[in-house]
């Protein structure tokens, strides 16, 4: 063999490698379990399939069944996976059991047909709805429902406490604030405890400036909630009991006042509307 065909033999051979080397992953198929797939996840970079497993629900072995995967440290970015077979019936998605019993939305809280906000919106509970919960997801941030209102058998909503509080089968009425004829404004006195929390409500239009602030000695703030359109336009926050804006819509505006201390937290409320 001359040197030059040998030469020849070597960049070829180099060649090979270098185009292995840079090769592209294979491309995502999807499979014949893809075509009757409730629900379909596209992988991203830096997904593992045991991270995409906990955010639907699922175990890791089930969604390698699903899609046809014999290693699950294969996976690649755009491939598709399905996270829900077709025919899944919700009450097999896991979830733990609870000593709750019931939760009352604090506002209006989208009901979605599994633990994830991924999943899709089957509904919703207004603000003051009480539903009944069958359980809890494994990561504690989804209550599961029994819902009479979605064509769902069974439903979800969050955890946050911004959004569900669990009750006792009753939750207590926010006290409606009326200001006096010819008044802008009004204040309520209470007290909190822990993680107790008090609710007032008032109607206010839209265009007008409504002022709120919280007097206490202790660690005392407040939630301000729009109940229509489930906005929070102030978060419970210590070192923050005021808040003042120009109000987006008519509607009814909840606000939820709360403390941080064991000890019992008095204060005085007091609501402008111009």
């Amino acid at each position: 063999m001359s040197i030059h065909t040998h030469l020849r033999s070597i960049a070829l051979f180099l060649l090979l490698l270098i185009g292995l080397a840079f090769a592209s992953p294979p491309a995502a198929q999807a499979g014949p379990q893809l075509a009757a797939c409730g629900q379909q996840y596209t992988v991203k970079r830096g997904d593992t399939l045991s991270a995409i497993a906990r955010r639907y629900g699922r175990s890791v072995t089930e969604l390698q069944r699903l899609n046809g995967i014999s290693n699950r440290n294969r996976i690649y970015v755009g491939q598709r996976l399905c996270v829900r077979p077709a025919d899944a019936d919700p009450g097999e998605i896991p979830v733990e059991n609870t000593s709750v019993t019931a939760v009352a939305a604090l506002t209006v809280v989208r009901v979605r047909s599994g633990p994830g906000a991924s999943y899709d919106v089957v509904g919703q509970l207004r603000q003051g709805e009480i539903a009944q919960v069958t359980g809890i997801s494994r990561d504690g941030g989804w209550w599961r429902l029994r819902c009479a209102n979605t064509l769902s058998r069974i439903c979800f909503v969050s955890t946050q406490s911004t959004l569900t509080q669990p009750v006792d089968g009753q939750a207590p009425p926010p006290e409606r604030i009326r200001f006096a004829p010819g008044a802008y404004g009004d204040s309520r006195d209470g007290a909190v405890q822990g993680e107790q929390r008090k609710e007032y409500v008032l109607r206010a239009m839209a265009g007008q400036t409504m002022e709120v602030r919280v007097l206490s000695a202790g660690e005392v703030s407040f939630t301000l909630i729009g109940v229509d359109d489930g906005e929070i336009y102030k978060r419970m926050e210590v070192g923050e009991p005021r808040w003042q804006g120009v109000l987006p819509r008519t509607q009814d505006y909840v606000i939820r006042v709360g403390g941080w201390s064991e000890e019992v937290q008095d204060y005085t409320l007091t609501v402008t509307v111009r």
